[in-house]
């Protein structure tokens, strides 16, 4: 978080609040993805498609933990509403679902994601998955890609430094999702049989979470042959 914006929003996305974070600590003193209460986060993405381009903002803060199924979580939620769960235990820091916040039910809608696993070092790889979300064309044959593609995911840096609008964080994580399918001629209209390549790549301070992300889609096919999304932190506060 792609498919829709709440849904790839989950998995890219913490939550801090209140002073400006200019720089990082290290991972000894720090998580990568902290659960404090009260912390939040706001960002600032840009949706680049085939035919346009879309400014979009972003705010999370972290709630108090709660116990399901007799196991303690963590609680983030966006400014829309949707609620986000997470664990950090010994074999990573994972979201295991979500509420959506137009939802009046709230049913938990079960999503397990993987941001890191542990322990963190240089190589280190699982897999995942990623929904497409910036493949499409909205002229004449309008066309909109949704896939689930199955990615390889590697560590392959803990010591990157990363400037962004809310600072400049060092030591940070850098995270490379990368993957392909191939979908069948007729699935989407006017497309014909091709192969779709997406490639993510996300940056996680100590001490405040994900900083910076880009995510690139591709395919063989000329009417939808690029998207392009990127999220930056531009702020970021703490009680």
């Amino acid at each position: 978080m792609f498919g829709s914006c709440e849904r790839l929003t989950r998995k890219w996305f913490a939550v801090l609040s209140l002073v400006f974070f200019l720089t990082a600590c290290t991972e000894k003193t720090q998580s990568y993805y902290p659960f404090d209460v009260g912390y939040r986060w706001k960002y600032k993405a840009i949706l680049t498609t085939m035919d346009s381009t879309a400014n979009q903002k972003y705010i999370f803060q972290n709630y108090p933990e709660k116990i399901i199924n007799e196991q303690k979580v963590f609680v983030q939620k966006s400014l829309t509403g949707s609620e986000y769960i997470y664990r950090d235990d010994e074999s990573g820091v994972y979201q295991l679902g979500f509420i959506a916040g137009h939802d009046v039910d709230q049913t938990f809608i079960s999503d397990k994601h993987y941001l890191f696993q542990k322990p963190l070092h240089v190589g280190k790889e699982w897999r995942d998955i990623i929904t497409t979300r910036a493949l499409a064309n909205g002229g004449p044959r309008g066309v909109v890609i949704v896939e689930d593609v199955p990615v390889k995911v590697v560590l392959e840096a803990v010591d990157d430094k990363v400037k962004v609008a809310a600072g400049s964080f060092k030591n940070c994580l850098r995270i490379v999702q990368s993957g392909e399918i191939t979908i069948p001629v007729g699935k989407y209209q006017y497309i014909q049989k091709t192969k779709i390549t997406v490639k993510n790549t996300a940056w996680y301070a100590p001490g405040v979470g994900l900083v910076k992300s880009i995510r690139i889609e591709d395919t063989e096919s000329r009417l939808l042959d690029h998207g392009e999304y990127q999220v930056e932190l531009a702020s970021f506060s703490s009680k």
